[in-house]
């Protein structure tokens, strides 16, 4: 396959979307990207690192876009809360070096059918809960499926909880994401820590209230 650098965070691939998506899904995982999932009705891999509470949840993402023969592959690297980030710019630089490195391996990609056949329903990306998260065997196959909604529910009841206990200023924040993560849910699919989003939205609201209660009670 010929390439060459299309921009610091792009390649470009003398080859066709379905011959590239695979080493898109390498680059990911040589870069440590727990469990990318190539989705092939959206054109991307994806794969999320952190937790969402020791450490920030971020989303990676390799796009494509076909170009006359060849294919573009574009990567970017951003937390899920978004807002400015110092270092996306340098992550999305690397996936695309890490990209250029499995290409000049002479990577070949395994044969792949129309429609992937999945025995169930898509696993949510980087489930920093649960068995999910655990890497795969990467020497194995890539993993296709649907990407849903990135799990935010660790990130929503941590911030209720601070809220509730000593910085109710978080309380809007708690709020605004909890509502930006249920329609994403809605929008993308459950991962399945909807209730987690919820009970963190709860708590805040709790942190709130006692907050009027105290000023009340002291007036």
């Amino acid at each position: 396959m010929q390439f060459q650098r299309a921009a610091p965070n792009a390649v470009l691939v003398s080859a066709p979307v379905e011959a590239v998506r695979e080493a898109a899904w390498y680059a990911l995982v040589n870069e440590r990207i727990p469990t990318p999932i190539i989705d092939t009705e959206r054109n991307i891999v994806v794969g999320t690192q952190g937790d969402g509470i020791l450490t920030v949840a971020r989303v990676t993402t390799a796009r494509f876009q076909p170009q006359g023969d060849g294919t573009i592959v574009s990567f970017e690297s951003k937390p899920v809360l978004g807002g400015f980030d110092f270092g996306a710019k340098k992550r999305a630089q690397k996936l695309a070096d890490s990209f250029e490195s499995v290409l000049s391996t002479g990577y070949s990609p395994s044969p792949l059918p129309e429609r992937p056949q999945i025995s169930q329903p898509s696993a949510p990306i980087a489930d920093p809960f649960g068995p999910a998260n655990t890497p795969p065997n990467m020497t194995g196959q890539p993993i296709y499926g649907s990407v849903l909604a990135t799990k935010r529910g660790g990130t929503v009841l941590a911030y209720g909880v601070f809220s509730l206990i000593c910085c109710q200023i978080l309380v809007p924040v708690t709020l605004i994401y909890g509502i930006i993560a249920l329609n994403d849910y809605r929008r993308m699919g459950d991962p399945g820590d909807k209730w987690l989003v919820i009970a963190g939205m709860g708590v805040s609201v709790l942190g709130i209230l006692g907050l009027i209660a105290l000023f009340g009670f002291g007036a």
